[in-house]
């Protein structure tokens, strides 16, 4: 805003004097952000933390602990690889070009990356009783499991209640299952090669008559 002041003395003849001033009127300045992304260990991690009000440019500075492999620029922006998981309460802190600041305490979560932890499947053998459990790691159970097979699994079912392979296999050969595991964020996949083979069996053949005193 534009104010113009003016001034004059009690004396005789009166003295008049007046200038022409700019009036800055600017919002209070405050941290936008209120919650920051949630991040996974060994996975790049970026974010901005935002301003607003005051005088631009801010400046950004955390007075707490950031997340283990996470830094803050100047700018307000969180990157880096987070080395640890957990909940990390960090206190930020923002200054404008007329010194003003503000403070926020904003909360870090970070959480383990969801994997599957089974390497490989037990192998199979026709008409025989089967039963494998797959295992997972990570994320935010409940886990969604699905399975596909390559050729379609003969006599077998897949449980992805209990993340359970089970039923009596009925075609020998290679079947190749894809397997992807979620938790409603992340998503895991993998693939197994089942081998269902044959049960081994033995076919004895009569022998030839053998006769006293004679080599056999």
């Amino acid at each position: 805003y534009k104010v113009t002041f003016a001034v004059s003395d009690a004396a005789q003849p009166t003295a008049h004097a007046s200038r022409d001033l700019t009036l800055l009127v600017t919002r209070s300045l405050t941290i936008t952000t209120d919650t920051m992304p949630p991040g996974l260990t060994s996975k790049p991690y970026a974010a901005v933390i935002s301003a607003a009000g005051g005088t631009p440019p801010y400046q950004f500075s955390s007075t707490g602990t950031l997340p283990p492999g996470l830094s803050l620029s100047s700018i307000g922006a969180v990157t880096g690889t987070p080395t640890a998981q957990g909940a990390f309460l960090v206190s930020v802190k923002v200054i404008d070009a007329q010194a003003a600041t503000q403070s926020a305490q904003l909360l870090f979560t970070i959480g383990p990356i969801l994997a599957i932890t089974t390497t490989s499947l037990p192998s199979a053998s026709l008409l025989a009783s089967y039963l494998a459990l797959l295992k997972a790691t990570g994320g935010s159970p409940p886990y969604i499991w699905t399975l596909s097979s390559t050729p379609p699994l003969q006599g077998l079912t897949f449980l992805p209640s209990i993340a359970a392979l089970v039923g009596t296999p009925t075609q020998p050969g290679q079947y190749t299952l894809q397997l992807s595991l979620t938790d409603g964020i992340q998503t895991a996949t993998t693939s197994f090669t089942l081998a269902v083979s044959q049960p081994l069996a033995f076919s004895p053949t009569p022998l030839p008559a053998a006769q006293q005193s004679l080599p056999y």
